[in-house]
């Protein structure tokens, strides 16, 4: 059972129990992340993640590793666009470490600047190690060239200029205004003692103080393009997408999950099964939803050689007025259907999963589904509603592509993309 619970200080803490397994899964979340910075707090959210790590006023950075290596858990953490998230999963019987562990790291991290200067440099090897991943690169330039310079298509780890330039006293002062207890939603998901888990918290955390971040947040106004660029990297990247407006209806949500997963979201999709297994055009070649509190894109991605991507365009766009001009037929949307509904089941057994989900969905919803809603909403799609979705979303729009890699004839490419080829 999911519960809803409110620490005397006020923090939100999502619960859900699960006596099959032996361990919990914790987050101490935030809900805002890089999108929420100003233009002089450019990568401040990802750097700070990194230095919650580096040490707190009873523990040094060893110690804090030391601490959960010890009882064989794992202790991580990640900044997105819209969260930012610490988290442990342990055995069940050292919940009480992860909770006292979380808490100190959150409230009482040094930011000392001897450790400052040298994740500076970690940072700027992370930054630099993405400038070498050709799909990352492509990725970075799709976004730009879909939402230009907007906060949600600029990196989250900021440039390395922006890195460069945090000082201690300005990162001292971002942590102090969002990193504290009063803007924390906790996650927990495995074998607890609610009471006795509940009653840590509130201890560890103790009285909240300081105001509430606000969220300011202006939606992205979309770009139609076509962009062809050359690099240095022999295979060429392929993004083709849509923007569309994320309604906060769950079946809505759903709907798309099974129109993907018939399109590009699983080895038996027709991108999969057309592209690579019929036509051998590319190793990889999938379909995904990005989803933001305002905003959301619908994505193919594939990567092939210089010499398949005029043909492998070809295809892609003719899979995509397939999908609309010969919609899913019933056993492809119940297939889907089945589908997703084995993959719930599967990843129901991690704890890590089912914490993350908790605090997802609060976020989205201020609520949060067990999974028999879940497979309700699955079951309630019908093939009728896909195909109006497919009409809405494909039909209706025309794609944005981004080829990058090593191209040799750009001007093919342009009459391909442009529908004259």
């Amino acid at each position: 059972m999911i519960k809803t619970r409110e620490l005397s200080n006020g923090v939100t803490v999502l619960l859900e129990r699960s006596e099959r397994t032996d361990t919990v899964s914790i987050g101490f979340w935030f809900p805002f992340g890089s999108r929420d910075e100003s233009d002089e707090e450019r990568g401040f959210s990802h750097f700070l993640e990194h230095m919650l790590f580096k040490g707190t006023k009873t523990r040094s950075a060893y110690q804090i590793a030391r601490e959960i290596d010890r009882i064989g858990g794992v202790l991580n953490a990640f900044t997105e666009k819209e969260t930012t998230c610490f988290y442990c999963t342990v055995p069940k019987e050292s919940i009480l470490v992860a909770i006292e562990l979380l808490s100190d790291m959150v409230k009482n991290s040094l930011i000392a600047e001897e450790e400052l200067l040298r994740e500076k440099i970690v940072i700027i090897n992370e930054l630099r190690s993405g400038e070498d991943s050709p799909e990352d690169k492509a990725h970075e330039l799709y976004l730009r060239n879909t939402w230009g310079d907007h906060p949600l298509s600029l990196k989250i780890t900021g440039e390395e200029n922006d890195v460069r330039g945090i000082s201690r006293e300005r990162l001292v002062k971002f942590y102090h205004s969002r990193f504290t207890p009063v803007n924390l939603i906790i996650s927990i998901a495995g074998n607890i003692d609610e009471e006795t888990v509940l009653s840590y918290l509130d201890a560890q955390i103790g009285e909240v103080e300081g105001v509430k971040f606000s969220l300011s947040r202006i939606p992205p106004r979309s770009k139609e393009f076509i962009k062809i660029e050359k690099s240095r990297f022999n295979q060429v990247q392929v993004y083709a997408g849509v923007t569309f407006t994320p309604s906060n209806r769950m079946e809505e949500y759903y709907a798309l999950l099974v129109l993907s997963t018939i399109l590009g979201e699983s080895i038996s999709s027709r991108l999969f099964q057309v592209l690579r297994e019929e036509k051998g055009l590319c190793y990889a070649v999938y379909s995904f939803r990005t989803f933001f509190s305002d905003s959301g894109i619908f994505t193919i991605y594939a990567s092939t050689g210089p010499r398949e991507v005029e043909e492998l365009l070809q295809a892609v766009r003719g899979e995509i007025k397939r999908f609309v001009e010969d919609p899913p037929t019933e056993r492809e949307v119940e297939d889907a259907k089945t589908h997703l509904k084995g993959s719930i089941v599967l990843v129901r057994e991690d704890m890590e999963t089912r914490m993350k989900r908790l605090a997802r969905q609060y976020m989205m919803n201020g609520k949060v589904y067990p999974f028999e809603q879940s497979f309700k909403y699955i079951d309630s799609i019908s093939r009728e509603r896909v195909v109006e979705l497919s009409e809405k979303l494909i039909g209706e729009k025309n794609f944005n592509f981004l080829v990058y890699g090593k191209l040799r004839n750009v001007k093919t490419i342009e009459r391909i993309l442009n529908g004259e080829a």
